[in-house]
This record gives structure tokens, sequence and C-alpha cells, in this order.
């Protein structure tokens, strides 16, 4: 461990990260690693991020660099791939696709190093689900260029716009921004569930809440679908067209305004802000 002189030795690192990962799957329901053939691409995946985030973090802890620093890295590669992706040029694009493949070791990379450096911290965890949301979006609006500049159809600008529009304005999302806002204005520190269960979550049918989780699980964030999109753009712009690209995009731009049309249903029609009391 860091004391002194005594940094932490390549296996300690290693079982400090799989200790943290599996404890994160049982609670969160990721991918077991215990068991690959649940979900195979991604267990591989995962080990691939585990093991060049833990290489990452032995490495980086005899430097002066901090995790927080290694957060921003994080945050302006995922700019930066959306930028390449959206650029016409083959060169960018390959670059845009190992980037948005590969730059999540630099997300198991800056939480581990905070770790052994001891340095945790509230504003490093802001910090690094923010930079998921930044690589979120610079995915999708590079994807819309990319199209752009594929088929010169002025329609993906007003579709990427689209798409901006909804995420910006999601009711829900400035509904947890207020209620914490509040909450921190107060000075109380918590949020309280009402008492009364329901069947379901927020008075809703379990047959709208599983489309909706069905939906919201296609062509999302994670690696698996960005890796597929990733494939995709590589055999369209070096072998072959690859037609059906441009439909995934519009299943994105119909899955955000699904999304946001449920969640102003929810908060209006259902009584989301009622099931949550700040005290």
């Amino acid at each position: 461990m860091n004391l002194g002189n005594k940094y932490w030795t390549y296996k300690k690192v290693r079982l400090l990260k799989y200790k943290a990962e599996t404890k994160r799957s049982k609670i969160e329901g990721g991918t077991d690693l215990n068991n690959w053939l649940i979900q195979p691409y991604s267990y591989l995946k995962a080990i691939f991020y585990i093991e060049g985030g833990i290489l990452l973090a032995y490495l980086l802890q005899r430097t002066s660099i901090t995790p927080n620093f290694v957060t921003i890295i994080y945050i302006l590669l995922g700019f930066l791939g959306g930028i390449f992706l959206s650029i016409d040029n083959h060169n960018l694009i390959l670059a845009a696709t190992i980037i948005f493949f590969s730059k999540s070791i630099i997300d198991f990379t800056d939480g581990l190093l905070a770790k052994m450096k001891k340095t945790t911290s509230n504003l490093g965890h802001l910090l690094d689900t923010w930079g998921g949301v930044v690589g979120d979006y610079s995915f999708i609006v590079g994807l819309g260029f990319y199209l752009f500049n594929k088929y010169q159809s002025i329609h993906f600008l007003f579709l990427i716009i689209l798409i901006l529009i909804f995420k910006c304005l999601d009711f829900k999302s400035h509904f947890y921004i207020m209620s914490l806002h509040t909450l921190l204005s107060d000075n109380k520190n918590q949020i309280k569930s009402q008492k009364s269960k329901k069947k379901s979550k927020f008075n809703t049918s379990k047959t709208l809440l599983n489309i909706k989780i069905f939906i919201s699980s296609l062509f999302d964030s994670r690696s698996r679908s960005v890796d597929f999109i990733c494939l995709l753009i590589l055999i369209d712009t070096f072998f072959s067209e690859v037609f059906f690209i441009k439909y995934i995009f519009y299943f994105i731009v119909f899955k955000t305004i699904v999304l946001f049309s449920g969640s102003f249903y929810i908060l209006f029609f259902k009584d989301y802000e009622k099931n949550i009391k700040i005290l």
C-alpha cells in the first residue's frame, strides 16, 4: 500500500479491483465475473476494462497524477471521440471507434487509483457519472454527423438537434435536480419515500414498466451496443455499405422521444412527485 516509499504490488491491486467489481456486480446486477457463460461478450469486455484499469492504476500510483485528472481525461476522450466520428475522414473515424471501444479502461482506473491513494471524493464520483453522460451524448451526435456526411441529407442534423432537445429538457431529470437543490438549500439530509406500498412502482402497470425497460435496453450506452455500432461503422467505412446503420439512429431518436414522453406521463398523470418527500 502507498505508505512512505511502499507502493501497492500488482497482485494486491488486482485483488482490490476484482473484489470491488465482484461486490458491485452483486449490488447493481452487473456482469457476473464468476460465470462467463451468462453474458460472454460482456464478461470479456469487463475483463478487458478491469485488467486495463489495473495496469494503469498500478503505473500511475507512482506519479503525481490525481484520480480526478484521470476522470477528466476520460471525459475529454468521449468528447474527442464524438468529434472524430463527425468528421468525414477515414483515419479519424477509425480513431473514434478505438476511443469508444476502449475509453472505459480510464473509467475503471480513476476509482481504483483513488482507493489506492486514499483520495476518494464525492467530486470524483460526480465527474465520473458526468463523463458517462458526455460520452453518451458525444457518441450519438457523432453518429448523426457520420450519417449526415455519408448521405448528405440535412434531416440527420434536425434529428441530432431533436435528440439533444429531448435529452436536455427531460422533465424527470429536472425534477431530480430541483429536489436535490431543495434538499441542499434547506440543509436537510433525508429523502423519504411514502409509506404507502403500491403493487407497482409509481402506480404504473407492470406492462408499461416492462416496455420501458425493454426499449431502454436496446442500443443504449452500454459497451455491447456501442461496440456493435462501432463495428458496423468500420465495416461501412472500410469494406462494404451497411445500410441499416441509419435505422439504428432512427430508433435511437424514437427511443429518446418515447422515454421523454414516458417521464412526462409518469410525472403528470401518475403522481410521481408524491412518491418522494423532501423532509
